[in-house]
């Protein structure tokens, strides 16, 4: 996997919860954070890449749970 060198622009869910509207939010908030910081360190874009990643994992669990509730 390579690392990111930039925020990338999450997409918006359909039909979202309120969890997922504030995760959604969050991401928004990293993006301009890091988008407006452009941190060249190497500590820098691994926290970057720390954070996409949880947010990722965290996005996958709470679609595996609206999946679970649905059934």
């Amino acid at each position: 996997m390579n690392p990111l060198q930039q925020y990338p622009m999450p997409d918006r869910p359909s039909n979202p919860s309120p969890l997922e509207i504030a995760i959604y939010n969050y991401e928004l908030l990293a993006k301009k954070h890091y988008d407006d910081k452009r941190r060249k360190s190497a500590a820098s874009k691994e926290k970057l890449q720390r954070d996409y990643d949880h947010l990722q994992k965290e996005r996958t669990r709470l679609e595996f749970y609206r999946a679970e509730s649905e059934n």
